[in-house]
């Protein structure tokens, strides 16, 4: 009897832990993004499966020349936030593929974690048609780029990814160390949550997309970002180890575009970034 009850408070405690971990897990990663703002480009809403979900999406620049380029945004915003870069991605000749992760506004679902994100993209490259695939992500957007190159066999034309994180489980403890209530704690809990939802998936990193296939990719990390930090949970901290020889890195250290945000959108600024746009002008259209 005592044997018995030894084991059941053992499981009781395990399932109060477990679900505890749950509930962290659905805290942090629940969206929370400004009011989306008027997008004042032609654009063809769509629905785009992923799993069990449709997420919201929009295709903009439809009779550009050079394929699709698929946007992912960064983790508190939605692609609207990155019109700018979108209204030259499309002067460019792209037609731009962008949508809301499950779980954000005018998509189905919840948002989990970051491997979410990875899925999601994977869905949204086979959703995008045959023909030239360009991908260009920020942050967890950016990681996801790189990750879903090892979930889907889409082929993919080129990778820009800015400020990507390269280990999920990495990338959630830099977020206890700023600040997070319960810091470490709370960042093995959500860690735990993170294997149970998303099994494998959960250690995907964005180097294994990158070494899954050839691809070119260029890879942009601020030298003052505190958030995906360069000597910390950046794919850029692990630059030696990834073994796709098309991947370059370069490292921005000009004032006021050199931190996690400041990557994008200069401090002050409401356009690309004079300062790394080109950078990503230039990849996009030098001959492969």
């Amino acid at each position: 009897m005592r044997k018995r009850d030894a084991v059941l408070g053992a499981a009781a405690l395990t399932a109060l832990g477990t679900a505890g971990a749950m509930k962290l897990n659905d805290i942090l990663f629940r969206p929370m993004v400004p009011p989306p703002v008027e997008v004042d480009l032609p654009c063809r809403r769509l629905s785009i499966p992923s799993g069990d979900a449709l997420l919201s999406g929009a295709l903009l620049g439809e009779e550009g020349p050079r394929g699709r380029l698929l946007l992912a945004h960064d983790m508190g915003v939605s692609w609207d936030y990155y019109l700018p870069e979108i209204r030259r991605f499309t002067a460019l000749g792209y037609q731009v593929l962008a949508f809301s992760y499950r779980g954000y506004p005018g998509s189905g679902g919840r948002f989990q974690g970051f491997p979410q994100a990875a899925r999601d993209v994977a869905a949204g490259m086979n959703f995008a048609g045959d023909g030239p695939l360009t991908l260009w992500g920020h942050s967890m957007g950016a990681y996801a780029v790189c990750a879903a190159l090892a979930l889907t066999e889409r082929p993919v034309e080129r990778v820009v990814a800015c400020a990507p994180f390269d280990v999920p489980a990495e990338a959630i403890r830099q977020l206890a160390r700023q600040g997070i209530p319960g810091g470490q704690a709370t960042a093995l809990a959500v860690n735990a949550a993170q294997r149970l939802r998303f099994g494998a998936d959960a250690a995907l990193r964005a180097r294994d997309g990158l070494d899954r296939r050839p691809v070119p990719a260029l890879i942009l990390q601020g030298c003052r970002d505190d958030e995906v930090t360069p000597e910390g949970c950046a794919l850029y901290a692990h630059r030696t180890e990834v073994k796709n020889p098309n991947v370059r890195f370069h490292l921005l250290s000009a004032e006021g575009s050199d931190g996690h945000m400041t990557l994008i959108r200069r401090k002050g600024g409401r356009d690309v970034n004079p300062d790394t746009f080109p950078l990503v002008e230039a990849f996009l259209t030098e001959a492969l």
